[in-house]
């Protein structure tokens, strides 16, 4: 298996001024995690939908799985579009 395909195995960070930049082969596996999160969100929001208690953890559950996918696709566009020019 090909571990840098989900992990970057050998990042090269970078500080310049006041950004931290990394090269492109770990921004690409840093936007595969990104996707991942944001399929992994509607399977917390479903799981907070089928979670036993009350209605009030329910809608905590649910909330954390749609904010994880509303961050992770900002994330994502954002790179998104910078890597494409």
């Amino acid at each position: 298996m090909n571990w840098n395909a989900i992990l970057p195995l050998n990042p090269v960070v970078s500080v310049e001024g006041d950004k931290v930049c990394v090269d492109k082969s770990t921004e690409q596996a840093l936007q595969r995690m990104r996707v991942a999160g944001m399929a992994a969100g509607p399977v917390v929001m479903w799981a907070g939908l089928r979670y036993p208690g009350s209605w009030t953890m329910k809608a905590v559950i649910m909330g954390l799985g749609a904010s994880c996918t509303a961050y992770h696709y900002v994330q994502y566009k954002s790179v998104k579009e910078v890597m494409n020019k």
